[in-house]
């Protein structure tokens, strides 16, 4: 199973958390070009949305490797999804937005 593969592998780990850390840097990047400032708050909004993210797909990895159906991943991922953006929209929800 893949999930098990990744999970025992140092370097495939290394190489998941690594491009995690490229795709927060890539969205504090298009946040910084949208809201045309490019200063640390971008980039701790970048790694609020990105945990969500990251937390989100360890989680699947080990759903997955621990042997759990297809639809009950995706069921529980999302609604995980749902209550940790309902969780950021009070901080973030207006960050960004243009007037």
């Amino acid at each position: 199973m893949e999930a098990r593969l990744v999970q025992n592998s140092h370097a495939l780990t290394g190489r998941a958390l690594e491009i995690a850390e490229l795709r927060e840097r890539a969205l504090g990047d298009a946040i910084a070009a949208e809201t045309g400032a490019d200063d640390v708050q971008q980039r701790i909004v970048a790694a609020q949305l990105a945990s969500v993210d990251r937390v989100l797909w360890w989680e699947g990895l080990s759903r997955s490797a621990a042997g759990r159906p297809l639809d009950e991943i995706r069921r529980a991922l999302a609604a995980a999804a749902g209550r940790a953006f309902d969780l950021l929209e009070p901080s973030l929800g207006g960050y960004g937005v243009r007037a």
